[in-house]
């Protein structure tokens, strides 16, 4: 009894519970949120130790890495590169010479590699949280989710948001001297409603950070190009229902057929006179 009076004391002294000593997680704690964001420090005694580790590993680590590639890149013979992943998923080379800044020229900084957890269930619980928080991330589950067996679907799914995206950074960001080669008019089949929401955000925080007002034209003459195409959508939608709604034979603006009693049946042009509404008996209430 007094030996398990002193390892229960133990765990007082240095100020840590049983749970975290045997790595289980409180009781409750069973959401994927909770379990992501769960870091018990216990104490703020702890506190300075995980900042030191994380400084370790997440700062003084890559400064290290940093200096050793510069000394392998000016010993090697054909200096030093690495593998990569590139935007198309395909691996490709890149030399260190082509990417070594001076120190004085970069700030290392400690940040999450992404706000999503990389294990799927924990990322798919992330993906319908922030959906439930902000439902205007919808149109970009896909690119959320990002999972290796669905990525032939979802390229597929995503491509309109790819091709808008594409587009309209190719107009903002893209190197040319002519920049009328950058500017692309929105087609057919383009997701307008889709393309306006898009480009309309990006010209607010193309504004913000203070992009080129020849830049800022570009992307403007693309929205407008867009609401054009837009208008003349609806403006053939409604000329198709028009058309709909005429009886078949019968060109629009006829008259439809005479109707018992002499009134146009429905479908045709109805005139109305006031001599007409006139002669109609009075409604009395009851009847």
């Amino acid at each position: 009894m007094q030996l398990d009076r002193l390892y229960a004391k133990a765990f007082e002294i240095a100020g840590i519970t049983q749970l975290f000593a045997t790595g289980l997680k409180p009781k409750g704690l069973d959401s994927g949120k909770a379990q992501r964001e769960y870091k018990d420090t216990e104490s703020e005694r702890f506190m300075d130790v995980s900042q030191a580790w994380e400084e370790l590993h997440y700062l003084d680590i890559p400064e290290i890495l940093v200096d050793c590639a510069k000394e392998i890149d000016e010993s090697a013979d054909g200096g030093y590169s690495v593998l990569a992943v590139g935007d198309d998923d395909t691996l490709e080379r890149i030399s260190w010479k082509d990417v070594n800044l001076e120190r004085s020229k970069y700030i290392l900084q400690l940040k999450p590699t992404s706000f999503l957890p990389t294990q799927p269930a924990f990322k798919l619980q992330g993906v319908k949280e922030i959906l439930e928080v902000d439902p205007r991330y919808q149109p970009y589950a896909g690119q959320l989710l990002d999972f290796p067996d669905l990525k032939a679907v979802t390229q597929r799914l995503n491509a309109p948001i790819d091709y808008i995206d594409k587009v309209t950074d190719r107009m903002l960001y893209a190197d040319s001297e002519d920049l009328e080669d950058l500017f692309e008019p929105p087609d057919a089949f383009t997701d307008i409603p889709m393309a306006l929401e898009i480009s309309r955000g990006k010209l607010l925080r193309a504004k913000i950070d203070n992009a080129p007002p020849e830049r800022l034209d570009l992307l403007m003459r693309y929205m407008t190009e867009c609401e054009r195409l837009q208008k003349q959508m609806q403006e053939e939608m409604m000329a198709q229902a028009a058309a709909a709604m005429q009886p078949p034979g019968m060109a629009p603006g006829m008259p439809g057929p005479a109707a018992p009693g002499g009134m146009p049946a429905i479908g045709g042009d109805i005139n109305i006179s006031p001599e007409m509404v006139m002669e109609q008996p009075p409604i009395i209430p009851g009847r």
